[in-house]
């Protein structure tokens, strides 16, 4: 539905359109405002989307989550009215301060949120980060959350039991789930197992998780489940006490009591737990700088703990881990043989025997060891061999004994600017292409060549040497190829020459002044996970 937030009258009838209780509604609006989406969510739409940053493909992905939302709300019994309280005195509540839980290891989001840089101005975010889900669920026992942002890893089972852990300890607080995809499929099933929103991480900004969680705030204080968290809690709380024990329990056994009533689950940081495997390998660690050197004075040394197919964790005793979130990681596969890939660091604990470090495999896109970055390929706006990483940058990660270079090819480039040229043949004196061959005949009885032109006489061909007339091709003559005239100089001749010409600076020159470059590549080991699980 595009409609006019900007009167009480339009809220009223959109409220009053809801025709079906089983239809969802997704309100179209050009003012981003946050009360009037949470306004719009209040008076029974399940999402309020900004037309301005719309597309097709955000539109359809949006619909698709609304109408996941509301089948799993139906399923649950949630019945949705119209609230008692309008938008502006929901948004007042607690001064404007919404308290959001931030589960994963990437704090930029939560101090983004914090520090205001997002369009509402009306509301304030105090953001709270835990990393294992025994804190999670003490930190739901402690405070009272508006949101919670779950950040996941893949689009697996694994994934999708995160999802599901969290959102059934959540009790009713909304879970925003934060991935790494955008597939239609996964971004439904994230709806279906109780998250009320999801978001695309690469896509995700500021502004987009503000309204998130204003909006799914909204929702949930339109909806009326039949068990909430609130009465779980309460139930815990008041237990009787143990039979035999005189004094009554303290405040921290009352806590663990309740925290072993929830639903028995593993910590987040592995969540991929049922595939991974502990290898007992030697991993090095090499941090990458932003613009794809590596850093030679950080790098660690460590053991693996764990491996999947998807991401990696090892530990290390160094007292500071590398800053870098991207490691350019080596594992010994075989006695002095290693393989490398690129690792996008999710997690740094500190322990007692040093620091354990977990990340994911980086995707394609984002691999700083993929094939164009190592493999010159032609590039045709300058005409020049060229490598997605600067030679100076492979030059270092050579020299580490990470990458080995190898000479592919020989290719002949301009002599001036070293591009690469085309090839034709043409004038060997000037370079021209603009060269013409003329036609000879040959008469066969006094063996006479000449041109064409000395043969015409007066509608027939006669010979000028012997003055033979009307004669006739194949019988008397034949038609044989001249020589080469060059149009831009006066060179003649019955052969022509190869001529480069370069594209990069239009110098033209005979193919033997082109000098010969190598194509440089560089070769890796890369890394297989599965055949390390295999062999483990």
């Amino acid at each position: 539905m595009d409609i006019a937030l900007a009167s009480d009258i339009s809220l009223a009838a959109f409220a009053q359109s809801q025709c079906a209780g089983t239809t969802p509604i997704v309100a179209l609006t050009d003012r981003d405002e946050e009360v009037l989406g949470v306004a719009a969510i209040m008076a029974g739409a399940q999402d309020c989307l900004v037309t301005s940053n719309l597309n097709v493909e955000l539109l359809r992905r949006r619909i698709l989550i609304a109408m996941e939302r509301r089948r799993r709300l139906l399923r649950q019994g949630v019945s949705v009215r119209t609230p008692l309280e309008n938008a502006k005195e929901l948004l007042g509540r607690n001064n404007g301060r919404l308290r959001v839980l931030q589960i994963g290891d990437d704090s930029g989001y939560g101090h983004l949120l914090e520090s205001g840089q997002h369009s509402y101005r009306q509301v304030s975010f105090l953001v709270d980060r835990e990393t294992s889900l025994a804190a999670v669920k003490r930190t739901l026992l402690e405070r009272t959350l508006d949101a919670i942002l779950l950040d996941v890893c893949g689009v697996g089972s694994e994934a999708c039991e995160c999802v599901s852990q969290v959102a059934e300890l959540a009790h009713g607080t909304p879970v925003i789930v934060l991935g790494d995809s955008n597939e239609e499929d996964f971004c439904t099933n994230v709806i279906r197992l109780g998250a009320d929103d999801y978001g695309d991480r690469d896509h995700v900004t500021p502004s987009f998780l503000a309204r998130a969680i204003l909006l799914a705030r909204a929702r949930a204080a339109t909806e009326t489940a039949e068990t909430g968290r609130g009465e779980l809690v309460s139930r815990a709380l008041t237990m009787p006490e143990p039979a035999g024990s005189d004094d009554p329990p303290s405040e921290a056994e009352r806590e663990q009591e309740v925290i072993q009533s929830l639903p028995p689950s593993d910590p987040i940081e592995d969540p991929r737990r049922d595939q991974r495997h502990s290898p007992p390998r030697s991993v090095m660690a090499i941090p990458v700088f932003p613009n794809g050197r590596p850093d030679e004075n950080n790098c660690v040394e460590g053991r693996m703990t764990s491996l999947s197919d998807g991401g990696m964790a090892f530990r290390i005793d160094k007292r500071h881990p590398p800053a870098s979130n991207r490691l350019v990681v080596g594992i010994e596969v075989e006695d002095g043989h290693w393989a490398f890939t690129t690792l996008e660091v999710r997690r740094t604990e500190k322990g007692e025997q040093g620091h354990e470090i977990a990340g994911r495999f980086a995707p394609e896109n984002r691999d700083l060891l993929r094939t164009p970055n190592l493999i010159p390929t032609l590039n045709p706006a300058t005409c020049r061999f060229a490598t997605g990483l600067a030679d100076e940058t492979l030059s270092h990660w050579a020299r580490m004994g990470i990458l080995h270079p190898t000479v592919m090819d020989h290719v002949l480039v301009c002599p001036e600017c070293h591009a690469v040229p085309t090839f034709r043949y043409g004038c060997p004196a000037c370079g021209s292409m603009r060269v013409t061959r003329s036609t000879m005949i040959h008469h066969y009885a006094c063996a006479y060549v000449g041109d064409v032109s000395e043969f015409e006489r007066e509608g027939e061909m006669a010979c000028p040497k012997c003055h033979t007339r009307s004669l006739v091709v194949g019988s008397d003559y034949e038609h044989i190829l001249g020589s080469y005239d060059c149009w831009d100089c006066d060179w003649r001749d019955s052969q022509l020459e190869m001529v480069g010409h370069c594209r990069a600076c239009d110098l033209q020159f005979p193919v033997g002044q082109c000098p010969e470059d190598p194509l440089v590549g560089y070769h890796v080991e890369r890394l297989d996970p599965n055949t390390l699980v295999d062999a483990n």
